[in-house]
């Protein structure tokens, strides 16, 4: 089982590493878009700098996934990355229930994911915990929460 804390400055390097690790299908799942390494980097340093928070899971001390937590007029963003590797072993389902809890404890009214319309495993995700979807286009699958239903913010050490 993972375990699941705000990264810090030190967890810089091996968010780098899980990102630019990722397979391309990966990553155009959690960007929507095939992205370049650039790309990625530039996402990171915004990341690092903007996202209200930025969670890790972690199995012997090793960075399998990222939750980040974005903010604005009491919506709450949720965007993540599960190395391949630790898919489909509960850190997907561990981080989303994290990032509710910690998007709960900023205050936030409502949590929203929005993906690739092809990326099935996030869309379980989504509807597993609770979420609605409220789109499905050409492109793009959201869906959305409503976090008074959420369970009391748990506590996270910064």
């Amino acid at each position: 089982m993972a375990t699941i804390r705000p990264l810090r400055p030190p967890d810089h390097e091996p968010l780098r590493q899980l990102y630019l690790g990722a397979p391309i299908e990966d990553r155009c799942t959690r960007f929507c878009a095939r992205v370049s390494d650039e790309h990625v980097l530039r996402h990171i340093e915004r990341s690092v700098g903007k996202a209200d928070t930025l969670l890790g899971a972690f199995e012997s001390d090793r960075l399998v996934g990222a939750a980040e937590v974005f903010l604005d007029d009491g919506c709450a963003e949720l965007a993540f990355l599960v190395a391949r590797r630790a898919q489909r072993q509960g850190v997907g389902k561990a981080l989303m229930a994290a990032a509710l809890s910690a998007a709960t404890g900023f205050g936030a009214r409502k949590g929203i994911v929005i993906t690739a319309r092809d990326n099935r495993p996030m869309h379980r995700l989504a509807l597993a915990s609770g979420m609605t979807r409220t789109l499905a286009d050409d492109a793009e699958w959201m869906a959305e929460i409503d976090l008074a239903v959420v369970a009391a913010p748990l506590p996270l050490a910064l």
